[in-house]
């Protein structure tokens, strides 16, 4: 009979034995969570700052871009007022060499070969391959006989 008065005691003592080990268990997943959450958060930082970084980064290539976009923008400029000016001056030549006659027999002159290799085998101020063509300073056919 003393076991009959002991056994609703003996049971409690079991159920708070096993809600004892269940609590361990579960506290240990509870600290495995916090960990994994530490985890993550730290890792979240770390991405945050990674893009941060690359926000920079792009911040200054952009600015970047636009200053070359300026420096483009008058190279192209300063090319066309070249390319303008190389037009005029052969167009001015051309004209000269229409009028004058002492202009005309000027630039017909034949020129040295060391002054044509200053040109790159053509004479000055003409860089089309008719730069050789009869009548045109350094030609063949401008060389007096």
């Amino acid at each position: 009979m003393t076991w009959l008065k002991l056994a609703p005691y003996l049971v409690m003592a079991g159920i708070l034995a096993v809600l004892a080990i269940l609590l361990v268990v579960e506290r240990g997943k509870a600290d495995d969570a916090i960990k994994e959450t530490e985890r993550l958060n730290a890792q979240v930082d770390g991405l945050l700052k990674i893009n941060a970084d690359q926000g920079a980064a792009i911040a200054r290539l952009t600015n970047q871009r636009q200053i070359d976009d300026k420096f483009v923008t008058a190279l192209t400029s300063d090319l066309a007022a070249l390319r303008d000016e190389a037009g005029n001056t052969t167009q001015a030549l051309s004209d000269l060499r229409a009028t004058d006659p002492d202009a005309k027999t000027f630039l017909d002159t034949a020129l040295p070969d060391s002054v044509k290799r200053l040109y790159g085998g053509k004479a000055p101020g003409n860089s089309s391959p008719s730069a050789s063509a009869p009548g045109t300073p350094g030609s063949a056919a401008s060389k007096p006989r």
